[in-house]
């Protein structure tokens, strides 16, 4: 699920990534699975890999 909408939509949300996005939405929040490097700042959850 990775794509330009959805790397756009995060970025506006707060969040500055680089690489390909791995999304899942769970009830507790957006979690979000970076591959490369990338900094977070309204996300519930980000784990870089």
């Amino acid at each position: 699920m990775s794509d330009p909408e959805t790397a756009v939509r995060i970025t506006g949300a707060g969040v500055t990534l680089m690489g390909d996005l791995v999304l899942h939405r769970d009830p507790k929040g957006l979690v979000i699975f970076a591959h490369g490097s990338g900094s977070c700042s309204a996300i519930d959850s980000c784990v870089r890999r």
